[in-house]
């Protein structure tokens, strides 16, 4: 088991490596992030332009995807808080060199926290696995897989049949704790792995995605599968409730509490700001302290449903209509102003980020 101190030992992102891997990441494809002042590097629609990104700010780029945070938001939104912090230890970093494969992310005791075992029927400590669905006590055969989840039908909504949904981010065969690995035959839902990504992400990346899906005998969600899904059976902003808390899910703001705390920073010199991801640490000597964790890493960043990490950690693609042909969901743990990309509705325009993906299929088959 991956202890805390060996799990967080290397959040200082400032090696070549990792500066490469994070280039491009939320919206521009060459330095990123040259942010310690609140800006992204424009994307390729932009011309490449900077754009100011306060950080408690409603502000919205010259394309209006990049704002902040929306209007009253900040009344609503507690930054950090003991009511939904994640188990810090539960998390491991993209580094070079990565260290060996491991075993699945810790979890604190008392936390409802994912299986780890690859292929294994996605039980939660603590609270029973969630219903797959109405069949699930029935006597005939439940309507989702054990690596699913089951959404029923909102007659209220465009959503007019029930449907099943991977219950982790998707990932390679070959993924481990800390590498996404390389085997792109067929996409799975299990926890304690690196997530499968695309950075940037195009047109062929979707098609891989679809076609890894298919393999498992799924398909891409649609919008409306993936919303209904992020806003859960409540209807609320977010998958984990209607209040951001930046310690439920994985994103820009998550880990700086932690690095200060492991450096023996005093807390009123530690960066605890919006968007403290990019300048962790003290004012005279920052570093990045963001990254990717492995699947179900967050035991609270869920819903009734059961799926997990459907905000941050990476972007969900869903396929579209529109003129880009998929629309991006969810918001990533490199993301400037998580309190607004993370919501439900907002769909990222750009390409230059950390794009995922979740399967489904309809229910009963």
């Amino acid at each position: 088991m991956l202890s805390r101190q060996n799990l967080k030992a290397a959040p200082v992102l400032a090696s070549s490596a990792l500066a490469v891997l994070l280039a491009g990441g939320c919206g521009g494809t060459e330095a990123a992030r040259d942010d310690a002042r609140g800006t992204e590097k424009g994307g390729p629609e932009t011309g490449g332009e900077t754009r100011v990104i306060p950080g408690s700010d409603a502000s919205v780029d010259a394309g209006g995807r990049c704002l902040t945070e929306p209007d009253g938001a900040a009344a609503t939104a507690a930054e950090g808080g003991a009511s939904g912090r994640k188990d810090a230890s539960e998390t491991a970093t993209i580094d070079a060199p990565l260290p060996p494969a491991g075993d699945a992310p810790a979890h604190d005791e008392g936390d409802a926290a994912p299986d780890a075992a690859a292929g294994g029927d996605g039980a939660v400590e603590g609270g029973g696995r969630p219903d797959s669905g109405p069949a699930a006590d029935s006597g005939s055969p439940p309507p989702c897989p054990d690596d699913m989840v089951y959404v029923p039908a909102d007659t209220q909504s465009s959503l007019v049949a029930a449907f099943c949904v991977d219950r982790f981010e998707a990932s390679r065969r070959d993924a481990t704790a800390t590498s996404q690995g390389a085997d792109e035959s067929i996409a799975l839902s299990v926890a304690g792995v690196i997530p499968w990504f695309e950075n940037p992400m195009t047109l062929e990346g979707l098609a891989r995605f679809e076609a890894a899906c298919t393999a498992a005998g799924k398909r891409l969600c649609t919008s409306q599968e993936w919303f209904a899904t992020c806003t859960g059976p409540d209807g609320t902003r977010y998958a984990f409730g209607n209040t951001f808390d930046r310690e439920i899910c994985n994103c820009v703001d998550t880990f700086c509490d932690d690095y200060c705390r492991e450096q023996g920073i005093a807390t009123n010199l530690c960066n605890l700001s919006s968007n403290c991801g990019y300048t962790c640490g003290t004012s005279s000597d920052p570093v990045e302290c963001l990254h990717v964790t492995p699947t179900g890493a967050f035991p609270k960043c869920t819903n009734a449903l059961g799926t997990f990490d459907v905000n941050g950690n990476l972007w969900e693609v869903v396929p579209s209509s529109d003129e880009r042909g998929y629309e991006v969901r969810g918001g990533a743990f490199n993301c400037a102003g998580a309190a607004a990309r993370l919501q439900c509705d907002f769909n990222a325009a750009w390409d230059a980020l950390y794009a995922g993906f979740r399967c489904c299929k309809d229910a009963g088959r």
